[in-house]
């Protein structure tokens, strides 16, 4: 069995890390929840979702085609895949929702786009109205301004945080927050003013993740 940390490192082509850098807030206005975003230090994120190839180390994950977005799993699932790649220079983890709203909006190079790259969905993702009802490989859209691929559409992403209904509310004790949309829904659903719950415990195609770093 070839080393997983080594295999992620070298996997270039789609385990690949943008610099996220900035010192400011996103406005109040961006979410429909009014959200601000607060961001201290600069972070690592994946410039496309997490995809099948990782068989080898999971088999109980499905496998129909590696350059797949991996789905049919939990926010445990996407944790167990951290904890092994991890070491004293590199954590890795599921983005906050912090980090990623910031990277949907291209970070300081954001142009302000209704959808993660484009005012127009169909040049950045997969949604119901061009996806011919299944799932893509990923990285066949467009990227927004940091070089990141479907952030908007083809699967949902889990954020770190739990569920709030108001984001001063109290934090839910099952529910997960996805964002971006997926391959079957309305492309309303992939513009970041649109969240979901979803249940921990849950196991859904339309759902999948990426992976943020932090070097130290």
């Amino acid at each position: 069995m070839h080393d997983l940390r080594h295999y992620i490192e070298t996997r270039n082509d789609v385990y690949e890390f943008r610099w996220v850098c900035t010192s400011d807030t996103i406005d109040t206005d961006i979410s429909a929840d009014q959200e601000v975003v607060y961001l201290i230090d600069g972070f690592w994120i994946m410039t496309h979702e997490v995809t099948e190839d990782l068989k080898e180390w999971y088999p109980h994950l499905r496998n129909d085609a590696s350059t797949m977005p991996l789905t049919d799993v939990t926010p445990d699932d996407a944790l167990s895949l951290c904890k092994p790649i991890s070491s004293p220079a590199r954590h890795y983890t599921i983005p906050t929702r912090d980090q990623w709203l910031l990277a949907y909006h291209g970070g300081i190079a954001s142009e302000g786009y209704s959808y993660s790259g484009s005012n127009n969905p169909s040049y950045v993702g997969w949604t119901k109205e061009n996806s011919g009802g299944r799932l893509h490989k990923g990285g066949e859209r467009i990227p927004n301004e940091l070089g990141l691929y479907d952030m908007s559409g083809n699967v949902w992403e889990f954020c770190a945080d739990w569920y709030r209904k108001t984001p001063g509310g109290k934090p839910s004790r099952f529910f997960h927050v996805i964002r971006g949309g997926a391959y079957d829904c309305s492309p309303r659903y992939s513009r970041v003013t649109n969240r979901f719950m979803y249940d921990e415990r849950r196991r859904r195609m339309e759902v999948g993740f990426r992976l943020a770093m932090d070097v130290r």
